[in-house]
């Protein structure tokens, strides 16, 4: 990072630059206005090549399936990219099928259904962990949610019969997650026996889930709400498993390595936000009793409530997705350059940009004239106080020019929307407004993380039980921003170190 950091600072202000790497052109685009016309811009798409190295390299997939994305020019849309093949057979159109499967299954009725059979899920899973109004230790905060959330999230979406098949595979998941980092140096097994021999063992449980679903679903297996089945879990799987195997030399294994993919990602960025967030809320007595209040103000734990009407979670959860969110965008131009503004990104070439110096840019970012420096967390950087104009996620220069161009166009953007209000009326709301360019923990392109809203939903919807009904204290104190530097650019960094903890039901 402290490279890319290097190239892409002038007197002190993140701008763009061109590098050349091992002969590829990389145009680092890191000011905040050039980033923001990039999320806009339509003709910027993902590099087919960065999602076929991941999936190839990370999961498995067979170079026959590395072929099959390759051959597919048309694009993620409804409507196939301007100057694909009008020919080319939808049925063969694999980003497509799989992108309009998770705008359906993860968002609409489905994501209501998958976060009320996930919400049910942590309750359960909290009961059976049995603790008391006596303190109970664990070693790590960590573990302790990847056991609890990271569970819930798998059989809400992949259903029961997943983990009664395969009941190390949550454990085992976490292990290879640790692999990742290695297996993107594209080793072969031999030199990285560990990794591969634990990503074979996934494989292997994912296939033994696909032949039991296979077997037993039925349509008399989905229930009353039509998207909950025992065996696939979601009208999400049974979407991929009725497409994407009739893609054209996309067999059994392909399918292993997609779904691999898509169950790492669900719980890969979810869990260590959940971490975190609880870690920052029981790290300050003031700040836990005001997410309490906040909830308790909204009488429900829905997760979908908890997003929209409290913003102090929401704002602990945003700026906890700009402190350690690490990742590395990279997209291109399809058809023709694109216009980013004062920069151009050349047809065909890729772009590449980085959420962690973004979410770092002091030129941007609202810091209390230092106060609250960019490295540290605060847990009001995103509230507004009506009788406070100097709060608020902006600094006061940005603000003044996010405010004169907004009077010039007289438009929102969907940024903007994404607010929470608060039960008081005097009290602070949650805004995103002015971070177009700069909050990017999803991507930087068009087609951010199709789940991100679930997750946002799970997150604070487990945080929000475990604040109203169990008291924690961390053993060591405050956790270090520090990062497992690891992992750093590839999802939501874990911490550094295990977090030693202590929990009990409040009195109530």
């Amino acid at each position: 990072m402290r490279f890319v950091e290097r190239v892409v600072s002038y007197q002190k202000r993140l701008t763009s630059c061109l590098v050349t790497i091992c002969g590829i052109d990389l145009y680092f685009l890191q000011d905040a206005d050039t980033v923001a016309q990039m999320r806009k811009d339509s003709s910027v798409g993902h590099v087919v090549q960065v999602y076929t190295y991941t999936m190839k390299w990370f999961f498995g997939l067979p170079d026959r399936g590395v072929e099959i994305y390759n051959r597919d020019k048309t694009g993620p849309e409804r409507k196939p990219h301007a100057g694909s093949d009008p020919h080319f057979p939808a049925h063969n159109r694999i980003y497509n099928i799989t992108y309009q499967g998770f705008l359906t299954g993860l968002s609409g009725p489905n994501l209501t259904h998958t976060t009320q059979r996930y919400s049910q899920l942590v309750n359960a899973n909290l009961e059976k962990m049995s603790l008391s109004r006596e303190w109970t230790t664990y070693e790590d905060l960590g573990l302790f949610f990847q056991e609890l959330v990271s569970k819930s999230i798998l059989e809400a979406l992949f259903g029961p019969a997943f983990l009664k098949l395969n009941p190390t595979f949550n454990e085992d998941l976490w292990e290879f997650d640790r692999d990742i980092p290695s297996l993107a140096r594209c080793l072969p097994s031999f030199m990285l026996p560990g990794p591969y021999r634990r990503r074979a063992s996934l494989a292997a449980q994912v296939k033994k889930w696909h032949q039991h679903a296979r077997d037993n679903f039925s349509e008399s297996s989905i229930g009353p709400d039509g998207d909950a089945d025992p065996y696939w879990g979601s009208e999400l799987m049974r979407h991929r498993h009725a497409k994407l195997p009739a893609v054209d030399d996309f067999d059994d294994d392909c399918m292993v390595a997609a779904d691999l993919g898509f169950i790492w990602a669900s719980v890969s960025n979810a869990t260590p936000t959940v971490t975190w967030v609880t870690a920052h809320l029981f790290e300050d007595d003031n700040l836990r009793d005001r997410a309490r209040a906040d909830v308790a103000r909204l009488g429900t734990l829905d997760p979908k409530t908890l997003t929209q009407s409290s913003p102090v979670l929401s704002s602990v959860f945003a700026e906890t997705l700009r402190l350690h969110s690490t990742m590395y965008s990279m997209l291109t131009a399809r058809g023709a350059d694109a216009n980013l503004g004062k920069w151009r990104l050349p047809q065909g070439k890729i772009g590449v940009v980085s959420t962690g110096l973004s979410h770092m840019d002091d030129t941007v970012w609202n810091t209390r004239d230092g106060q609250h420096p960019l490295a540290s967390f605060w847990a009001d950087r995103f509230l507004v106080y009506p009788s406070d104009p100097t709060s608020g996620p902006l600094n006061m220069n940005r603000r003044r020019q996010h405010d004169a161009a907004a009077a010039q166009t007289k438009t929102k953007s969907e940024e903007e929307y994404s607010t929470a209000g608060a039960a008081d009326p005097h009290g602070p709301t949650f805004s995103l407004e002015g971070l177009e360019g700069s909050w990017i923990p999803y991507g930087a392109g068009r087609h951010a993380c199709p789940g991100r809203v679930m997750s946002k939903q799970m997150v604070l919807y487990a945080v929000a039980l475990i604040i109203s009904q169990y008291d924690i204290e961390l053993l060591e104190g405050p956790v270090p921003v520090e990062k497992d530097k690891w992992s750093f650019g590839f999802n939501v960094a874990v911490p550094k170190d295990k977090i030693p903890f202590q929990i009990r039901k409040r009195e109530l």
